[in-house]
């Protein structure tokens, strides 16, 4: 990371620097998605490092492959409080794609903190395949919802009812999804902020982990077999 800011300026550039974290560390795992198949459902962990700052007009957009079809966001979080986390969920079908096909699903979710807007960019691998595992990622005891105002045990952001759906540990700090037995690995993306000129603000949205479910739709497959 390289950050370029006027002597007189970069005091002021670190008073105001929020934080980006992009923690979650399965980004190289490819999901196997049944073709053709409906309503597969993204649950994605978001957590805002920033404590003093409150994450809000949060939107969701993609870009997708052929293959995928009437993919949206089914919940957004409507603002995230400094220190806390919150959950987007995304669905989509398959079409009758080539078994053995890849390509990626990436989100962008974009929303505005401290009066500055923010983004990330979420890569989602996908492999299509004839039949595969209900559910995927960082998968726990529980399917993910949202959880606001919920308990924190541990005081790490993450409610316990969110680490248990992602399997990480909730009477742990250093159990978050994504590294469970670690604290997170920081990774840090710097855009500039033309309010300021060379002033630099970091973003601080931070994507902690995916579960991935994967609806099969068998029943479809069969009575394509007998026609």
């Amino acid at each position: 990371m390289k950050i370029q800011a006027k002597p007189q300026a970069l005091l002021r550039a670190l008073l105001l620097m929020l934080m980006l974290m992009l923690s979650y560390t399965n980004q190289a795992l490819a999901y196997d998605v049944e073709r053709p198949s409906v309503g597969n459902t993204i649950y994605l962990l978001l957590s805002n490092e920033a404590p003093g700052a409150v994450i809000h007009s949060v939107t969701v957009s993609d870009d997708s492959p052929s293959f995928i079809a009437n993919i949206a966001p089914t919940i957004i979080p409507a603002t995230i409080a400094g220190g806390t986390s919150d959950l987007v969920v995304v669905t989509f079908d398959v079409t009758l794609a080539i078994i053995g096909l890849t390509d990626d699903i990436v989100l962008t979710l974009s929303g505005f903190a401290a009066g500055n807007p923010i983004s990330l960019d979420v890569t989602i691998p996908l492999t299509v395949v004839e039949s595969a595992s209900e559910a995927q990622g960082l998968v726990g005891s529980t399917i993910p919802a949202p959880d606001p105002g919920g308990v924190d045990t541990d005081g790490d952001g993450i409610t316990d009812a969110l680490e248990l759906a992602f399997g990480s540990d909730p009477l742990s700090s250093t159990s978050t999804p994504g590294n469970p037995n670690v604290e997170p690995t920081v990774v840090f993306t710097v855009p500039a902020l033309p309010a300021f000129g060379s002033l630099i603000l970091v973003g601080l949205l931070s994507a902690l982990g995916i579960f991935f479910k994967n609806k099969q739709i068998k029943s479809n497959r069969r009575a394509g077999e007998r026609s």
